[in-house]
């Protein structure tokens, strides 16, 4: 016998409360039939009235779970078969017991494979005839009543096959695809949950790089610089570890205000050119390179997002040149335009010894896309290197 796939959710085989109700419905019909068509062979009557009985309970215990999971096996054919037996039993008591054939039919179709259940509706039609020939002989009176009821039934139990036949294949393709959907859903949940950690490891990684890693840095080259002054220079020593502490402090600040999720430090009082002039005097400070900053005094407000993206790009930018340019001059120029403000870093260094530098130009340039902006890093006429950073006004 054939075997599918089981699908143990009520909605997914057609079996529901309301063909349970038709089959109790059905019973008591054929209760009532025969009691009444039968009523002056009671006891007979009541033989095949008990039969009925004994068929809802095999129904609503053995064949209850098979008929919602459509798990077709020996089991479902024990039921079929027991489906069977009990009717010929009833019919052999009482002929008007042929008024249960339409209950026969949908508990047929739904616990067998189609060709089966069709095989199983053919022995149900012939049943009562041949249990009547054999019961009551060919002159009995209930025997043109069975012929003409399963003449009739013969006609509707295909159609009825049919219907319940479609109605549960469409179902458990509907049951298919809604699980089909719900794994989707949760695919796509899962993909945007790893896309949304990966994007926030990267923003955490640059915020990182951008501040503290910088900050450090600064403190690691002013240590370096303290110790080769100790004793030649007391005065200059002091100053580095004035700006020490200073760098300390402000690296502290910008890991809580990282972990508060607020705006860098330096744009506390919302002054991106103001917080441009005090990185650049500490760059000076830091390092000795003559810097000069020209061009526009003020901006347009760009937003805390823009800012950002300008403040910390020139971070980075002023981070090279401390770590590699080997520099002594470096400029700042801003400039405003028709619809873009640009900052401009430019030094007479050693040069750009590779446009696949690191972490930071790529962040740099992450952070330049995600506001419409853009980052050129290239070499400067005359030597060095310049990086122009650019976002939208």
């Amino acid at each position: 016998m054939d075997r599918t796939t089981a699908v143990p959710h009520r909605s997914q085989a057609g079996w529901g409360p309301l063909w349970e109700l038709y089959v109790v419905v059905g019973c008591v019909a054929a209760v009532a039939v025969v009691l009444v068509m039968d009523h002056d062979k009671l006891g007979r009557a009541l033989v095949a009235v008990a039969a009925i009985v004994v068929l809802l309970i095999w129904t609503f215990t053995f064949g209850r779970r098979l008929l919602y999971s459509r798990q077709f096996g020996w089991q479902s054919t024990l039921f079929a078969g027991g489906v069977l037996a009990i009717l010929a039993f009833a019919l052999w008591f009482s002929a008007p017991a042929t008024s249960l054939l339409p209950v026969i039919f949908p508990l047929a179709f739904m616990s067998l494979p189609l060709r089966w259940a069709v095989v199983a509706t053919l022995v149900a039609n012939v049943l009562p005839p041949l249990i009547v020939l054999l019961s009551q002989g060919s002159d009995s009176p209930d025997l043109g009543y069975s012929v003409a009821v399963c003449l009739m039934t013969f006609v509707v139990s295909p159609v009825i096959g049919v219907v319940i036949t479609r109605t549960a294949l469409l179902s458990e393709e509907r049951a298919s695809l809604l699980q089909d959907l719900a794994a989707s859903r949760a695919e796509s949940a899962q993909h945007a949950h790893e896309a949304g950690i990966a994007a926030e490891r990267a923003r955490l990684a640059r915020e990182i790089h951008d501040t503290l890693a910088q900050g450090f840095t600064s403190v690691v080259t002013l240590v370096q610089a303290v110790e080769s002054e100790l004793d030649t220079d007391e005065d200059a020593a002091r100053r580095h570890l004035t700006l020490i502490g200073t760098t300390a402090k402000e690296n502290l600040a910008e890991a809580r205000a990282m972990v508060s999720e607020l705006t860098p430090t330096s744009l506390g009082d919302g002054d991106l050119v103001a917080a441009l002039h005090r990185e650049s005097e500490r760059l000076a400070a830091e390092t000795g390179i003559v810097m000069t900053v020209t061009g526009s005094p003020t901006l347009p407000p760009l937003g805390t997002a823009k800012d950002v993206v300008l403040l910390r790009a020139t971070q980075e930018a002023f981070s090279n040149i401390r770590q590699h340019a080997r520099a002594s001059n470096a400029s700042l120029d801003i400039d405003v335009t028709d619809g873009a403000a640009r900052i401009s870093v430019s030094d007479n260094g050693v040069g750009l010894v590779s446009e696949k530098a690191g972490f930071g130009l790529r962040g740099m340039r992450d952070r330049a896309e995600q506001v419409g902006g853009a980052v050129t890093v290239g070499p400067r006429e005359g030597g060095g290197t310049v990086v122009r950073i650019e976002v939208p006004t």
